[in-house]
């Protein structure tokens, strides 16, 4: 007569098992999608024309004086940069 209580844990114990493995696919296939996203995201801005500009200035000394500059508002927010020229550059290294 136990028959019907022991098929209960059993599947109580399948049921466990089955949603444990689930879960731990989910995740694992969250984390790689993160991971994906965050490349994309990295590949991305590595390819922007800002950090292409910015890059070549740096790279070729080529810098301003120590300012503020404002540019164009987009979507109602103000963009502040600020640039270093070359000597204002190493003087920071020291």
């Amino acid at each position: 007569m136990a028959w019907p209580e022991f098929l209960a844990i059993i599947l109580t114990g399948l049921g466990l098992t089955a949603s444990i493995t689930y879960y731990a696919m989910v995740l694992r296939n969250a984390n790689k999608t993160r991971q994906t996203q965050l490349f994309m995201n990295l590949f991305t801005q590595l390819r922007s024309k800002d950090f292409v500009r910015d890059t070549r200035e740096l790279s070729s000394g080529h810098g301003t004086t120590l300012k503020t500059s404002e540019e164009n508002t987009v979507q109602g927010q103000t963009k502040k940069h600020l640039h270093y020229s070359t000597q204002q550059q190493i003087s920071l290294m020291e």
